[in-house]
Order: structure tokens, then C-alpha cells, then sequence
């Protein structure tokens, strides 16, 4: 499975299927945070007991040993970014460059991404 986005809302999503590797994920949402967990039956938005939070704009990292299941509140939704390979994330700040960079495992290089428009001469 390539480079995703998901939709996730309060019924649980699969971000990260069991034996696919290493996978980053990006809440690429302001406000809303995502709930994660390894049963898709299980994951409830906000219990700390079954539950890993994956708050706004930000990443993690998971093996893909065991599959991770992601869902938010009722009534939100927010919109999370798979990196198959991924293993770090590292974004610039805006008055630096306005860069994202994400490098991959081994083999699956390196992805960057230019806030710029390119335009063709």
C-alpha cells in the first residue's frame, strides 16, 4: 500500500495493516485529534485506557508488527497521512525555507515538498 490519505471519523479507520513495516503517520488536522489503537472494535475516541492520542499536526511512527486502527471524536473527522517506509518527520519553519521533509527506510527514498508553485518554461 502506497502513500494515503484517510478520512478518519468516529468509526474506526486501519491506518497501519499487520506486517506491512514501518508506516508515519501525519494528522494533517488543526484541532481535532485522532484516538489510536489495535482493535478496530475497541478504539474510543478519548479512553486513555485502550487509546494512544495522535493530536493535531502531528506524527508517529509504528512498526507494523501489529495493526493500528485510528478514530475521533463524534460529529469530527480529520484527515490523516500515510508514509509507508516513513521513519521521521521534519518540517522546517516557515520563515526558514517552507520545506517538508520525510525520509523513508532504505530503498524507498526521500520525499520532499516545495511550498512553491513550479512553473513550466
Amino acid at each position: 500500500m502506497g502513500f494515503q490519505q484517510i478520512n478518519v471519523g468516529s468509526s474506526a479507520s486501519l491506518l497501519v495493516g499487520e506486517g506491512e513495516g514501518p508506516v508515519l503517520l501525519f494528522n494533517s488536522d488543526p484541532s481535532v485529534t485522532v484516538s489510536l489503537g489495535d482493535d478496530g472494535f475497541d478504539v474510543v475516541s478519548g479512553d486513555i485506557t485502550t487509546t494512544a492520542p495522535l493530536p493535531p499536526l502531528a506524527t508517529a511512527v509504528f512498526d507494523g508488527k501489529r495493526s493500528v486502527y485510528g478514530s475521533t471524536s463524534p460529529g469530527q473527522s480529520a484527515l490523516v497521512s500515510r508514509y509507508p517506509g516513513g521513519l521521521n518527520f521534519f518540517q522546517l519553519v516557515e520563515l526558514l525555507v517552507k520545506t517538508l521533509l520525510i525520509s523513508a527506510s532504505a530503498g524507498n527514498g526521500l520525499f520532499v515538498y516545495s511550498g512553491a508553485q513550479l512553473s513550466a518554461t
